[in-house]
């Protein structure tokens, strides 16, 4: 018996297609797509952990930010935030600036490493115009 042309046209393609299900292309670069360069995906997503923190001389409190995240004051314009994860290799920054939609006063806010407190703590200094510590609520952000 004798197979038509277009009948071995169709086993053709059937077979080059059963090749292709064997080993797709696309498969493989769906495997290449879960890691980036080696590091997988979630290795890219930056974490930004927040803090507003009061500070009336005597105590230091945050009131809004990361959950988890505490302050503790040390002295007058000193005073530690402690976040709930590891924060030495972030980025800092610090604002005065009051919780609420009042005006700040014209304070400076500066920020030290962990200061030996450890990995998880952020040390913020607030000063006056003049140079002096002063108590000062203020606004963090450690950016990872």
């Amino acid at each position: 018996m004798t197979v038509p042309n277009a009948t071995r046209a169709s086993i053709a393609n059937s077979a080059t297609n059963a090749t292709n299900a064997t080993n797709p292309t696309n498969a493989t670069n769906a495997t290449n797509a879960s890691a980036l360069g080696g590091s997988p995906a979630s290795a890219f997503q930056t974490k930004i952990l927040t803090a507003v923190v009061t500070n009336n001389g005597t105590t230091a409190a945050v009131v809004r930010g990361t959950p988890g995240t505490t302050a503790t004051f040390e002295a007058l314009g000193d005073v530690f935030v402690q976040f709930p994860t590891n924060v030495s290799n972030c980025t800092w920054i610090a604002t005065v600036g009051n919780p609420g939609s009042t005006t700040a006063v014209p304070d400076f806010a500066s920020v030290r490493g962990n200061s030996g407190a450890g990995p998880d703590v952020v040390q913020v200094l607030t000063w006056d115009t003049t140079g002096s510590e002063v108590a000062a609520n203020f606004h963090l952000a450690a950016i990872c």
